[in-house]
């Protein structure tokens, strides 16, 4: 098997986990936690220590946006202008640059999120519920929904682009 085509298979595998986890989070976990009130914090405490899901998805993130980086440059024989500026050069590059949208997003909006309701939780379990908290809970819980719907969007926009870029 070519590396072009191992690179492909790695793309292509985790760009769809990472579309599905996305979208599993955005349109089913994240509202049933949030619902949930103070148990559906303990719902994402549960899923994090779970099978290491944070460094899994790391894992899938970087390696769909490595590998479709590398693919992108081998296609393009070395990011020659002419194949980028085509219209199949287009499309997957506007994919490409949604995938790393998204995945900036996760690292600069989710992840400092998660961290802080993680402290506000830690804090409620010490000293009991003040409004100020289970206000700025509240809040943070509906960013990181939002957030979680967005990058959702991007990657799976970003799959359809990448698969019919050849067709249109």
């Amino acid at each position: 098997m070519s590396l072009f085509l191992i690179l492909k298979l790695i793309h292509v595998v985790f760009g769809v986990l990472w579309a599905g986890i996305a979208c599993t989070m955005a349109v089913f976990i994240l509202p049933a936690t949030n619902a949930m009130g103070p148990d559906g914090g303990k719902v994402m405490q549960q899923i994090a220590k779970t099978n290491y899901y944070p460094i899994v998805l790391n894992t899938i993130t970087l390696g769909t946006l490595l590998s479709g980086f590398l693919l992108y440059w081998n296609l393009s024989n070395g990011f020659q202008q002419e194949w980028i500026f085509s219209r199949y050069g287009i499309l997957l590059g506007i994919g490409g640059f949604l995938g790393l949208k998204a995945s900036l997003l996760g690292f600069w909006i989710n992840l400092p999120t998660i961290k802080r309701m993680t402290e506000i939780g830690q804090t409620l379990i010490k000293t009991g519920s003040t409004p100020g908290l289970i206000l700025e809970l509240t809040q943070l819980r509906r960013k990181f929904l939002l957030s979680t719907r967005f990058i959702a969007m991007c990657v799976t926009a970003s799959i359809l682009l990448m698969e019919f870029a050849r067709y249109l």
